[in-house]
């Protein structure tokens, strides 16, 4: 048992010491994704992408670049088209965005718009006149080619209004009609507003409380995501890890191998490890979760499983099978985010 802790806390040394920053990514990190792109006119009631896998011998794909429009109408226009369309991009993963958060910002789709990335469905937005953002890291090939597809729907709708078409002075039409940006993060990194989905809050956020002719007051809020977890969970491994570098008696622990530390005598005051261990790996449990979906951040497991676990961790009671509780969701945790298909440091950034 004690062979297994002390391999996981080399390898957590290993990992941790292999981070880097790249300057250049937060430099040119807003790309334009408007080019080699692909549109349809939904002729056959397809829902879903697949469909169009399994029937492409069929579908006439046209190239397009972005913004476009579903239809280009005549010079007065009586009859507005309205329908469902589709748009597709193939593109493959690039070297840079190793490590990275990465991010699809559409800045205006007409008029309910659905995104796949990958065959993995990411949301469904109503309006046209408003922008959206979709997290896709975890839904990149980081060996391979992608896929996006974009399902348009601009036909008359009760949610996003205003009014029927035909009672309308103006015309909605449809599209793609603004640009498309490819987004790349550090995994701790100010938030785009639009994702954090906080009122008057996401991003930098300026007001002008007070404005006189002889000063003016300026307020800058600025929401980076998810930095409070991060440095909640670094805290709490820390704590986990020096804990488990003085566990175990003698020759089969860590620091027993290294300096020779007598077999038969403890090495360290487990009372004093032991809470340092529990209250650390206790309070990032708890914390993570009651911030479990907030600004769309992602904790080790439900709060169902967090909480309860880390209040018998902070309290005390029934500590070792809540400790054992505790390790097995973060071991659980670590293996379901490794890929082999990813380098070490885009590892860690996931985990």
């Amino acid at each position: 048992m004690y062979r297994i802790f002390n391999s996981i806390l080399l390898l957590l040394f290993t990992i941790s010491g292999c981070t880097t920053i790249d300057n250049e990514i937060f430099k040119h990190g807003k790309t334009l994704f408007n080019n080699k792109w692909e549109f349809t006119i939904d002729s056959f009631g397809f829902t879903r992408p697949d469909q169009f896998i399994n029937g492409d011998g069929i579908v006439q794909w046209e190239g397009v670049s972005l913004p476009h429009t579903a239809k280009i109408e005549p010079l007065v226009v009586n009859d507005q088209w309205q329908g469902t369309c589709w748009y597709r991009k193939i593109f493959a993963t690039q070297d840079s965005w190793d490590g990275k958060k990465l991010f699809l910002r559409f800045e205006g789709a007409m008029n309910v718009a659905e995104l796949w990335v990958n065959g993995n469905k990411k949301i469904t937005h109503l309006g046209g006149y408003l922008p959206f953002v979709a997290d896709i890291t975890d839904d990149i090939n980081q060996e391979g080619i992608n896929s996006i597809y974009v399902r348009l729907d601009n036909k008359d709708n009760p949610i996003t209004g205003p009014k029927p078409l035909k009672t309308l002075d103006f015309n909605m039409y449809g599209g793609l009609y603004r640009d498309v940006f490819l987004i790349l993060k550090n995994p701790v990194h100010i938030s785009d507003e639009q994702f954090a989905n906080i009122v008057a809050g996401g991003g930098i956020f300026v007001t002008y409380p007070e404005v006189t002719r002889k000063h003016a007051t300026v307020s800058v809020k600025t929401h980076t995501a998810p930095a409070l977890l991060v440095m909640i969970r670094d805290v709490a491994m820390s704590g986990m890890m020096f804990t488990l570098y003085n566990l175990g008696p003698g020759s089969l622990s860590l620091d027993g191998r290294i300096f020779g530390h007598d077999a038969f005598k403890p090495k360290a005051d487990w009372d004093s490890l032991g809470l340092l261990l529990r209250l650390s790996l206790g309070f990032v449990f708890v914390v993570g979760g009651f911030f479990y979906g907030l600004s769309n951040i992602k904790t080790f497991a439900p709060p169902w499983i967090l909480l309860p676990i880390g209040f018998l961790l902070v309290e005390g009671k029934l500590a070792k099978y809540a400790a054992y509780a505790s390790a097995i969701v973060i071991i659980w945790y670590m293996i379901t985010h490794v890929s082999l298909d990813k380098s070490l440091i885009a590892n860690m950034n996931g985990i």
